[in-house]
Parts: C-alpha cells; sequence; structure tokens
C-alpha cells in the first residue's frame, strides 16, 4: 500500500493512491491541513475545500438519519451501509413534487441521478429530478423539484439514487452509472407529506439490485508491536475486492485517510468472512470520534483514475470508531515464589 494524493472532483476531494509506502511519521503536505503522523504502512488524505448542493448543513447520525458505530462490544462494530438519509416529499406549485434529500456517505464531490421509479425502484421513471451534488465531506442537503406534474405515481414507486449521472462510463471505463445505491422505502400513490428512510443496496450492471450491504469489524491495537488489527464480515456486497481505510472524521462528515489496509475481498456470493488485515507502524488509538473505517465498492486499484475518484470510490460500509480492544495485556501472575 503506499502514499496518497490529493485528486479533485468538483469542488474537491481527498482521495488515496497505491504507490511507494512513506516511511513512519511522514505524509504528504496538504494545504489546509497538517500531514498526519506516525503512517507506517499508510499514508495520509487531506481534503480540499469544496462546495455541494444545499444548505451546506452539516448532517450527523444525530439529526436522524441513522446510527454509524453500533458497538457489540469492546473494539466490536456493526458497519453501518452507505449512504444513509431521508427524503421527504410535499406538493409543489402547478402539480408539481418538492423533494427534500439529506444524506450522507456519498463519494465527495459525486453527482448522482435522482428519480422516482415504478415497481419497486425497477422500473421506467415516475418523476425525474435534478441531479443532486454531495458536497465536500460526501453530504447533500437539497430541495429538489420534479421536472414535469406528477399527479400520481404507480404502485410500489421508490425515490432512487444513483451511482452517477446516467447516460454516462465512469472514468474506470465500466457502465455504472445507472447502478441504484440507494432507494426510499414504497412511497403512496398520491404523495403529500411523506417522509422515508433510504436504505442502501447494491446492484448489477442491469440496475438489478442483489443485495443490501451490511458486515461487522473487530479491532484490536497492539500497543508493544504498534499494530492495528482489523477483522471484517460482510454480506451483500460486489463481488470482488474492496479498498478499506481507516479515516479521521465521522462517517456522517468525511475525513482524510489515517491509515490504509490491503483490500478485503468478496467472493462470488458477495460475502466476505473473517477476513483480517494488519496496520503497522501505529503509535496510538485515538479517543472516541475521532476515527472511521471504510470500505469502498471497488478495490485499491478501481477506486482512482489519473488521480480522481471512480464510479468505483463509492463508500460502501463504515464504522465509527469509539474504542479499540486492547491485545497482549500484561499478565497477572496467578502464583508467587515461596522464598527469594
Amino acid at each position: 500500500m503506499g502514499a496518497v494524493l490529493l485528486a479533485a472532483l468538483g469542488g474537491g476531494v481527498a482521495a488515496c493512491t497505491p504507490g511507494a509506502a512513506p516511511p513512519a511519521g511522514s505524509g504528504p503536505a496538504i494545504p489546509g491541513m497538517a500531514a498526519s503522523p506516525g503512517m507506517g504502512t499508510a499514508g495520509g488524505m487531506g481534503a480540499a475545500a469544496g462546495s455541494g448542493s444545499g444548505t451546506g448543513s452539516v448532517i450527523t447520525a444525530a439529526s436522524g438519519l441513522g446510527s454509524q458505530g453500533i458497538m457489540t462490544g469492546p473494539g466490536a462494530y456493526l458497519l453501518g451501509p452507505m449512504p444513509a438519509g431521508t427524503v421527504s416529499l410535499s406538493r409543489a406549485g402547478q402539480g408539481h413534487l418538492r423533494a427534500h434529500v439529506r444524506m450522507f456517505g456519498l463519494t465527495p464531490g459525486s453527482s448522482h441521478t435522482v428519480a422516482i421509479d415504478g415497481l419497486g425502484g425497477a422500473g421506467r421513471a415516475a418523476a425525474q429530478f435534478p441531479a443532486l451534488t454531495a458536497g465536500a465531506t460526501g453530504q447533500v442537503d437539497a430541495t429538489l423539484t420534479s421536472a414535469g406534474r406528477v399527479t400520481s405515481l404507480p404502485p410500489f414507486s421508490r425515490f432512487v439514487i444513483r451511482l452517477g449521472i446516467d447516460g454516462s462510463t465512469g472514468s474506470d471505463g465500466s457502465a455504472l452509472a445507472a447502478e441504484p445505491i440507494a432507494e426510499s422505502g414504497v412511497l403512496p400513490e398520491h404523495p403529500g407529506s411523506t417522509t422515508s428512510a433510504f436504505h442502501a443496496v447494491t446492484a448489477d450492471t442491469g440496475g438489478t439490485v442483489t443485495g443490501q450491504p451490511r458486515g461487522q469489524a473487530a479491532l484490536s491495537y497492539d500497543a508493544a508491536a504498534q499494530t492495528l488489527t482489523i477483522t471484517v464480515s460482510a454480506s451483500g456486497l460486489n463481488p470482488g475486492p474492496h479498498a478499506a481505510h481507516i479515516h479521521l472524521g465521522s462517517c456522517a462528515s468525511q475525513g482524510p485517510v489515517k491509515y490504509m489496509l490491503p483490500d478485503f475481498i468478496a467472493d462470488s456470493r458477495g460475502d466476505i468472512d473473517q477476513q483480517t488485515r494488519v496496520v503497522t507502524g501505529v503509535p496510538s488509538v485515538p479517543g472516541p470520534g475521532n476515527w472511521y473505517l471504510n470500505l469502498h465498492m471497488g478495490g485499491m486499484n478501481q477506486i482512482l483514475a489519473n488521480g480522481a475518484p471512480t464510479l468505483s470510490f463509492r463508500p460502501l460500509l463504515c464504522t465509527n470508531v469509539t474504542s479499540v480492544a486492547g491485545m497482549n495485556p500484561t499478565a497477572v501472575p496467578t502464583s508467587y515464589p515461596t522464598h527469594f
């Protein structure tokens, strides 16, 4: 694994790329952010200033959009699917629909086609809306108005967020843009004032939903060896490699990479079964709220092209790290010598 570059996308986004590993205590100088010390096998990544659609307000788990970072034991977490958020529908003038979309967990600076689709989200668009663009931390807080009048919706309609802009081909050379990445619940036939939570999904290139990502992770730290060990199990993923990083910040407000991990590999069913990765050169672990663990849709060799994030950069699973289990605690003697 290796050094990390700053990549610009839209208003700006921090991204990472493989290369030669920097020595411990080094990292590239990023304008506006000091390099992270103690990189070990991983580099540092800085976030450039950027802009996105909406009001620019900070979205957090406390704002009712879900909770990333649920602990199940010392250093053990449930991995939350990304992106997460809500859509609130209301009536605009002249028969149009208004949609207030609040989300986090998108690729920073990314743009997305949004629509209401019939037949459970897999049918023809029942309502089209302007595209959404995420801000520099992967958040969206925007109000959109439908392109045409909407009198009623087909049965089992859902509000759908797609991976990119429909009709485009990603810079990674694959037609992924039309894949849904998040869907609302089923919407009423005559939407008035309705709020629905999004659930993240994975899909094939034909747009068919194949799963809902979920998983768990265990983090342990060996202070003597200065190693951080991460074990992940997950399901509902795209088969193949998935880049993974420890970041500064939170799932709701993405920040720079602190440590890079070797890719986790999902099998043909989209499962990761108890795979372990070890990061060396870790001088200490943080206090609560400073780190988060993130798995991407694609592998390390897929998430960047020419220094910019591809569609495969999509954050897929995430958890906020509030504690790390200790390894190799000091042994307590069970018996003592009777004489010296």
